[in-house]
């Protein structure tokens, strides 16, 4: 097992992803993955492996660097910065299962400026009254389900046949994971301590 910084190259062009992670092999069996189901989260870096094929890409290591969240972002940064790597979607060096981390400020608002404008979110976007009043008018007449609703038993049988489909489930799981990633750290941190909460209410006393 290594830690630090790695590349995914693109041996026909330079063109190169980077990453840094505290299990290099694991990481690169992941990134396989979603690369030859044609899942991967970079789209840039999807096209290209289409393209080109997987035998034009290597997988290579930049920098060891110590397994510990702050020097793996930093050594990742310099990277990116230094690099200007053209398959990633972000450049700023976000981490992965950051839970409780809290970056700086510095961090912070480089993370804040990358995503800015990005499509698919609204940071510093600011709604005119009339795209107001368009979703105020696209909302009315919708049933919401009220809070303790409980799904028939028919229901809870269809869902879990549509569950039960690999392909469903990897587009789930996908879907989560693209949604857990753009939450910030005090979010998913909140999440977190939501679910140990409602966990601990349905424990029974004694157990």
């Amino acid at each position: 097992m290594s830690s630090g910084v790695y590349a995914i190259r693109n041996l026909a062009n330079g063109k190169m992803y980077v990453g840094s992670s505290s299990d290099f092999d694991r990481r690169k069996a992941t990134h396989l993955r979603a690369l030859r189901l044609g899942k991967h989260h970079s789209p840039i870096l999807q096209n290209a492996w289409i393209k080109y094929g997987e035998d034009k890409f290597a997988f290579e290591m930049l920098e060891e660097v110590e397994p510990t969240y702050g020097a793996l972002r930093d050594r990742e940064q310099h990277y990116l910065d230094a690099l200007k790597p053209a398959y990633n979607v972000n450049d700023v060096a976000d981490g992965h299962f950051r839970l409780g981390k809290r970056n700086t400020p510095e961090h912070r608002s480089k993370i804040s400026a990358s995503n800015m404008g990005r499509p698919g979110t609204n940071n510093g976007k600011r709604f005119s009254e009339e795209h107001r009043r368009r979703i105020s008018e696209a909302n009315k007449g919708k049933t919401r389900r009220p809070v303790g609703y409980r799904h028939t038993v028919e229901s809870i049988e269809k869902m879990r046949a549509k569950a039960s489909s690999l392909e469903e489930r990897a587009r789930r799981s996908e879907r989560m994971r693209m949604l857990w990633k753009a939450l910030s750290p005090e979010q998913r941190a909140s999440r977190v301590a939501k679910m140990i909460s409602l966990r601990l209410a349905c424990t029974p006393v004694g157990q």
